[in-house]
């Protein structure tokens, strides 16, 4: 069964789905916002919504180095068991 098969199983939303898979894919690379869009192929405005929604719940890091661009990269979670 494929990653994204299975993803999309758990959520709800297509584009959170997709950019969940391009960051558990390449889990070192940081990307523009519109690099996101191109790479997912949904629109501007829901992958701005589901990038707001990973970084709320610490799933992503967000980098502002140049304006108005900005960066997101996977955030390495750490599991503890106890």
């Amino acid at each position: 069964m494929k990653v994204e098969t299975s993803l999309k199983t758990i959520l709800t939303s297509k584009t959170r789905c997709k950019l969940i898979n391009i960051f558990f894919t390449r889990p070192r690379e940081l990307y523009f916002v519109r690099q996101l869009v191109r790479l997912c192929g949904e629109e501007i405005n829901s992958v701005r919504r589901e990038l707001s929604s990973l970084k709320n719940i610490n799933l992503l890091l967000f980098y502002s180095c140049f304006q108005p661009q900005c960066f997101y990269c996977y955030r390495k979670l750490r599991i503890t068991l106890f």
